[in-house]
């Protein structure tokens, strides 16, 4: 079942320079779907557009069912769309608590199910528990990407898109990350079917 797709899309940062030209893609439901191409070919772009970072000049992006292409970031976040960007995505003076609660805002006046979903992400990374009072300015590019994770998956989303989740670390962590991300997908699926 296709759970988000790109249908002939064109899309650039400048009107009439298109960096994405007839672009189509299709990710099934329950699948880790991987974009892999040269520097400049245009894997972040196609994230962008996906996300309402930039509306396609021509084509159409159809998540669950419902175009998309002229929805704007919050709009897709609430939808259960979210985006992991490059580089890291969270605010250096705040606490890693305070990071993790950014991520909940879309359902922030729930108090019990904050402090459900702030539970889960402690469970599902101890290391970020044990340091929830530290700055995030303090922690180790590893455990950033981790916290940038974390806030992305407090809000649950059906779909999780990560730029370049590997960039800026040791080999060591990068296999750790992609051991991360498989663990996630499976824990995401696993959450969809609970609740």
């Amino acid at each position: 079942m296709s759970m988000l797709s790109m249908e002939n899309v064109t899309a650039g940062y400048v009107e009439e320079i298109d960096v994405l030209n007839d672009v189509s893609l299709e990710v099934k439901q329950g699948t880790i779907t991987g974009i892999i191409g040269a520097n400049g070919a245009g894997k972040s772009t196609v994230l962008k557009t996906i996300f309402g970072f930039l509306h396609p000049r021509f084509g159409k992006i159809v998540f669950q069912g419902q175009e998309i292409q002229n929805c704007q970031p919050y709009q897709l976040k609430q939808m259960g769309i979210s985006y992991m960007l490059q580089e890291y995505s969270t605010f250096p003076q705040l606490s890693v608590q305070d990071n993790l609660l950014l991520g909940a805002w879309t359902f922030r006046n729930d108090k019990i199910l904050v402090s459900k979903r702030l539970q889960e992400i402690y469970e599902f990374f101890p290391v970020l528990s044990e340091r929830r009072a530290e700055k995030a300015t303090y922690l180790s590019g590893g455990y950033l990407r981790m916290l940038s994770v974390g806030k992305e998956i407090m809000s649950k989303p059906k779909l999780l898109m990560i730029d370049e989740p590997s960039v800026g670390l040791a080999p060591k962590i990068v296999t750790e990350i992609y051991s991360l991300l498989k663990k996630i997908s499976q824990q995401l699926r696993s959450l969809g079917q609970s609740s």
